[in-house]
């Protein structure tokens, strides 16, 4: 028996039409079969780019399973964003991230501004702890 995750969605009613609402669905739980009728059903989608701003909300799949919360956005060319990835998908690598067929390493770089800032603070430390040697070399050799 395939493993159940939990879904919901923004931007899509009940039957999975765009509605351009913020309202988020529980969709329950899914098995990968369900899950995949899903996806490609929103994959079908005309992607409106008229839409793309922020007073409506485009059609948004978020999905908690084996890689934690995943959440996918209806892009163009029948593509899905995942911001877990920060990369454009296709259905199969949504389904793959998503589901858990594809792990995502818990350990990869964030690229958000708590990661950014994450990063600028581990070299500050380091160039500080660098210099406090430099310094501590200095004195003791005497010049």
């Amino acid at each position: 028996m395939s493993d159940r995750m939990n879904v919901s969605t923004q931007g899509l009613s009940l039957d999975l039409q765009p509605n351009n609402d913020f309202e988020v669905i529980e969709r329950g739980q899914m098995d990968e079969a369900q899950f995949f009728q899903l996806l490609h059903k929103v994959n079908e989608l005309p992607f409106d780019e008229s839409l793309d701003n922020e007073d409506d909300c485009l059609p948004y799949i978020m999905v908690n399973g084996k890689n934690g919360n995943i959440s996918l956005s209806k892009e163009d060319g029948k593509q899905f964003y995942c911001a877990e990835v920060d990369d454009n998908l296709s259905l199969n690598d949504a389904f793959d991230i998503a589901v858990g067929n594809i792990v995502l390493e818990s350990g990869e770089p964030e690229t958000g501004l708590a990661g950014k800032l994450l990063d600028w603070l581990k070299k500050a430390v380091i160039l500080i702890v660098m210099l406090v040697v430099l310094v501590i070399v200095h004195e003791w050799s005497g010049v």
